[in-house]
């Protein structure tokens, strides 16, 4: 499973988490990026273990029995107090009221204050996260992007030897510049054949390095080349390679050669 695989399954796990805490009457945000933060299994078991928030759940407790019951009730299906009869003032303010805390002892309100900074925690490590998600993207479709460019030299380069080879008696270019373009004073010859712009025939283009090596003289004829792109120096991104035969191979490894596997 692949990164984004898994934070589709890390996101709606969390998502159920978040409907599971709005059902306890507990904050759906704060145990969202709880979830996220941690993950979505411990902050289940919090819930799981954790009182329940009976005034999120909309219920309002009786000044009589204690007991929780809706906010829309008009009596306490407890005890059969009627909300709305006179009642001593001493046991309407507070309960009835709804400004008293969850428990007494201020527990709930401690939790809602702890999840606001776990959700805060939680909001900056997806922050960050998806800020290394993005550089990591970025980062390898600029190597594939590169990687591209590189095989596309090559194979000017491959198209420009054999133009090169046809077109003068001495067979392949002795040197990778001599396929560049000539200087404003002079024509194109054997030494500036303008098959290759400058920055290619320099050996360097797009963060690749092209080495390329002529073949033996056999009878005053170069009858083969062969050209080796590396990574420039700090780049990543795969090797290749390409002869007289004109197929492009590549390496992940070390330098690639006649023998390694062809670019499909």
């Amino acid at each position: 499973m692949d990164a984004i695989g898994a934070l589709i399954i890390w996101l709606l796990l969390s998502y159920a988490v978040m409907i599971y805490a709005e059902k306890k009457g507990r904050s759906r945000i704060g145990f969202f990026f709880l979830s996220l933060l941690l993950s979505p299994l411990i902050a289940l078991v919090l819930l799981a273990v954790g009182p329940s928030n009976p005034q999120g759940m909309g219920l309002r407790k009786c000044p009589q029995c204690a007991e929780w019951v809706k906010t829309e009730a008009l009596k306490c299906r407890f005890c059969g107090l009627d909300f709305f009869a006179e009642l001593p003032i001493s046991t309407v303010v507070g309960p009835l009221g709804g400004d008293m805390p969850t428990t007494g002892n201020g527990h709930e309100v401690r939790s809602g204050s702890s999840l606001k900074w776990f959700a805060i925690a939680g909001a900056l490590f997806m922050l960050g996260l998806s800020l290394v998600w993005l550089m990591q993207g970025t980062g390898k479709k600029s190597v594939e992007a590169n990687e591209t460019s590189a095989i596309g030299s090559l194979r000017l380069i491959s198209t420009a030897c054999f133009t090169y080879d046809s077109k003068f008696a001495h067979g392949y270019p002795a040197k990778l510049s001599f396929l560049g373009p000539p200087s404003r004073q002079n024509n194109a010859d054997n030494f500036a054949a303008d098959l290759l712009d400058a920055m290619l025939a320099s050996g360097g283009k797009n963060g690749y390095v092209f080495e390329y090596a002529p073949g033996r003289l056999v009878r005053g004829r170069i009858k083969s080349y062969s050209v080796i792109a590396r990574p420039s120096s700090g780049s990543e991104g795969r090797r290749f390679f390409v002869d007289e035969t004109g197929v492009i191979r590549q390496s992940l490894g070390g330098d690639p050669d006649k023998n390694s596997i062809p670019l499909h």
